[in-house]
């Protein structure tokens, strides 16, 4: 996975951070500038509704109200989107605007650089050459009082700075610090470096905005006396949040780049350099730092250097502040993307994908972060214990969820997130499935020698986004009505049972493309569940008053996921071989229903979706138990008979008990596709 770097997931979460505290000053500011508005606004809504539709006579009525609500306040929630996003892009803007500002900044601070001694440009030269670097850079020596070597542009040209210290190094050290140095220039760190250091700049920025609300709401007319205090407490609290995460990983990057930037030397040829470099001593003397200058430094300890550039793998294993941040920072971006998408596009076909826009919006941004680390890690460290590369990951990321869903909620006291407080569980628990399964997809094509990071973003994409996407609905939609007929309604009426299709069949035809044995054996398997669970549904009886439709949908659905428990369950099948047949069997067994029965039944398209959303929420619960499973690789080609007898056997017994379990199951009931 060439160029794929921890630190590079690092920085996408530290823009993530930016965006966010701008959004947040945007939204905020906007609120308070316009309370009056707002508050006027919802009493002449309120009251349209109550004269409009009256106590709602059921569940759709329910649920039309509430979008009709939403609908009525559009305008003025449409413009606190395009002021949130204005204020998100300036931030953005303004950091851009420290990476370029700041460095400069630095080398007028630090004073003119010196003639470098003889022989350092040479030995810089072939120091960039070991370590790729086209464009050869120059080597300074630095003012008086620097201690440390730093690689900064000079001129619009990369330029290694190195102090007078370096006189002391022999040969060999001299060399290290140089390839380095030169490590840092060919990972492009001396521009995106600037960035963590932006933050520090850019936060408090931000945090001194509610200053200028007082302001603000005065040159707008309204007495500050019907200024919301709690706005303050509210902003705050997300400020500090989204500082202290930030901070964490300014610190995380740097340190991380000191140890990639050490590993690409020490592939160079410079190893046994490096290593006399960093034993104790060895560097030049310089000032003893404080406790607080060793916590908040930007680079890591000689030792931890020195263990890293032994052990490569220690770079990549489980850090519990890593994922709970990419946890934290993912649940926010997809509640604040979900927000504003709802609040601009009310009125329109978009409004009603908000919460896929939100959770497609973080699964990329998980799939791009936690997504390539983990994958690399499977790659380059694959004797990592399952602590480190299956449960302490997921349970990190689900655990940073409930965080971030509080912290990108506009008022915690206003019904939990999407004004539910069953989404701190149904959301959590998915991304936790998504994380499991996409663990144990990494270890399959890492045993295929996998190189390529496409396949990790694709994946991890479809994965977290639909996971995100069924989390967030079910959580919104299913609060309060714990009963099958209440989910089905949800699968029957929400639009992401497109998007769950898609993420199912898409990763089942990846599975199919990764040359990993057992794809004829599959095919067998898939065949046998559907040859025995197709005659069911004419041989077992619709109880009275049942809907027939439903009947097909719950049990195609029940038998894919039994496809999956069976092929999880056999030591020689595994994770792949689910996700290579379950979808497929689910979809065929709905398709052949669908065809032998005819109209009445509605088009294939809606009737697909809803039984392959059903399947894939079903098959998103049941990757939570993956994190117990035995931690195994993926061994060879499965006997030849055990996967089709259990695939014949086990579809078919689930698809059986739904059928049976009809009127338990409240099958008594309609919904218009």
């Amino acid at each position: 996975m060439t160029g794929l770097t921890p630190s590079r997931g690092h920085y996408l979460l530290l823009l993530a951070v930016l965006v966010l505290s701008g959004a947040y000053a945007g939204s905020l500011m906007f609120d308070n500038l316009t309370a009056r508005t707002w508050a006027w606004q919802e009493q002449a809504c309120a009251a349209e509704q109550q004269r409009r539709f009256g106590p709602p006579a059921d569940d759709y009525e329910a649920i039309e109200q509430e979008l009709w609500e939403i609908r009525c306040m559009e305008p003025l929630e449409r413009s606190k989107s395009l002021t949130a996003a204005g204020s998100a892009l300036m931030v953005l803007s303004g950091g851009y605007g420290l990476m370029v500002l700041l460095p400069r900044v630095d080398r007028w601070r630090r004073g003119r650089l010196r003639p470098p001694s003889p022989g350092w440009p040479a030995a810089g030269a072939r120091a960039a050459t070991a370590t790729g670097l086209r464009q050869i850079p120059a080597v300074a020596l630095g003012p008086p009082g620097l201690t440390e070597a730093y690689a900064v542009r000079y001129q619009g040209a990369p330029c290694i700075v190195l102090p007078a210290g370096a006189r002391r190094l022999d040969t060999g050290r001299l060399d290290a610090v140089l390839r380095h140095e030169s490590a840092h220039i060919a990972a492009g760190d001396i521009g995106l470096v600037w960035l963590t250091r932006g933050l520090y700049w850019a936060l408090p920025c931000v945090a001194l905005l509610p200053l200028v609300w007082p302001l603000a709401r005065w040159s707008a007319g309204v007495p500050p006396g019907d200024f919301d205090a709690g706005a303050w407490l509210d902003f705050s609290i997300r400020v500090v949040v989204l500082a202290v995460v930030g901070f964490t990983l300014s610190r995380k990057i740097s340190r991380v780049r000191e140890h990639e930037a050490d590993l690409r030397a020490a592939g160079s040829g410079t190893g046994e350099g490096l290593t006399r470099l960093l034993q104790p001593g060895a560097a030049p003397d310089g000032p003893s730092r404080s406790w607080w200058a060793r916590l908040t430094s930007p680079h890591p300890s000689p030792s931890r250097r020195l263990a890293v550039l032994h052990r490569p793998g220690l770079l990549l294993r489980f850090d519990l502040i890593d994922d709970l941040a990419a946890g934290l920072l993912a649940a926010t971006v997809q509640m604040t993307v979900s927000e504003h998408v709802t609040n601009a596009f009310n009125g329109g076909e978009l409004g009603q994908y908000a919460t896929a826009f939100g959770a497609i919006a973080a699964g990329v941004l998980l799939a791009a972060t936690w997504g390539l680390t983990m994958w690399r890690r499977a790659v380059t460290d694959p004797g990592a214990s399952a602590w480190h590369s299956l449960y302490g990951p997921s349970l990190a990321v689900a655990l940073g969820t409930p965080a971030g869903l509080l912290l990108g909620l506009g008022n915690i006291t206003a019904g939990g997130p999407y004004g539910h407080w069953s989404v701190m569980v149904t959301l959590p628990l998915m991304l936790a499935a998504a994380g499991a399964i996409s663990l144990r997809l990494a270890r399959a094509w890492a045993r295929q020698g996998g190189v390529r990071p496409i396949t990790p973003l694709l994946v991890n994409s479809l994965l977290f986004g639909a996971a995100g996407w069924i989390g967030s609905t079910l959580g919104i939609f299913t609060a309060g009505y714990y009963t099958p007929r209440r989910y089905l309604l949800v699968l029957g009426l929400m639009p992401w049972g497109y998007g769950a299709m898609a993420a199912v069949l898409g990763t089942a035809l990846l599975a199919w493309w990764w040359r990993i044995p057992g794809r004829r054996v599959t095919v067998i398997a898939v065949l046998a569940a559907v040859a025995v669970t197709w005659p069911l549904r004419s041989l077992i009886a619709v109880p009275a008053g049942a809907v027939p439709m439903r009947l097909d949908i719950w049990a195609a659905a029940a038998a894919g996921v039994g496809f999956a428990a069976v092929m999880l369950a056999l030591p020689g099948a595994g994770l792949v071989a689910a996700l290579r047949g379950a979808p497929i069997v689910t979809f065929l067994l709905a398709a052949g229903w669908w065809a032998a029965h005819g109209p009445p039944y509605p088009l294939p398209g809606p009737f697909l979706r809803t039984a392959m959303a059903m399947f894939a929420s079903g098959l998103f619960l049941f990757g939570v138990p993956l994190l117990f499973l035995p931690h195994n690789p993926i061994r060879g080609r499965p006997p030849a008979w055990s996967p089709v007898v259990a695939a014949a056997a086990a579809p078919a017994a689930l698809a059986a008990t739904v059928l049976l379990a009809a009127g338990a199951m409240a099958y008594d009931f309609d919904v218009t596709f």
